[in-house]
């Protein structure tokens, strides 16, 4: 288990900082739970040019609507309007990455860490976890459901990756660099 502790830096699209590494890392289909502009974008164009099976879930009907604008075509990719907290269009299959992101509340990461993606996906990276993890719900959850898991919150809003199959400490060269002084970037 690992933490890396937030300073000062807050942009918009934090979690590019552990999913590009996640995607390039990990094999074999990916799943997006919650659709957003930063991940969606760049799971899409990953999928696209690696080949690898991409299924957008989402229920907001007029945001995936959106997506389905702005996003490229892509023979790979898949978008289902379904409820966030409804396992059933992944549960039965396997996923190298899976994201979960969408609207803060207790009623969304909390339960999806603790359903069926533990036990289907061999990474899942959870976005927007800041809230949630300062509360402590979402640390206690992950600690109890997963086997491996570490928490960036460098950079806000914080994203946590947690796998039951494999450790994750290979991600912490890829974001640690984060960790340093502003001043001493080049």
């Amino acid at each position: 288990m690992y933490e890396c502790q937030q300073k000062s830096a807050t942009t918009w699209g934090s979690h590019l900082y552990m999913l590009l590494p996640a995607l390039t890392y990990s094999a074999g289909a990916i799943l997006e739970i919650g659709v957003g502009h930063n991940s969606s974008i760049l799971m899409n164009t990953f999928s696209l040019y690696a080949g690898r099976r991409y299924l957008m879930v989402e229920e907001d009907k007029a945001w995936l609507h959106e997506m389905r604008i702005i996003l490229p075509k892509n023979p790979h990719r898949e978008m289902i309007l379904h409820p966030l907290d409804d396992p059933a269009p992944y549960e039965n299959e396997r996923w190298g990455l899976a994201f979960v992101d969408g609207p803060y509340g207790p009623k969304r990461r909390i339960p999806i860490a603790a359903g069926p993606v533990k036990d289907c996906a061999r990474y899942v990276l959870f976005h927007d976890t800041s809230r949630e993890w300062r509360t402590g719900a979402l640390r206690e959850t992950i600690e109890k459901n997963y086997k491996y898991f570490y928490h960036f919150n460098y950079a806000a809003p914080n994203t946590t990756i947690a796998s039951n199959f494999s450790p994750v400490d290979w991600i912490k060269p890829f974001v640690e660099a984060y960790k340093m002084d502003p001043k001493d970037h080049v």
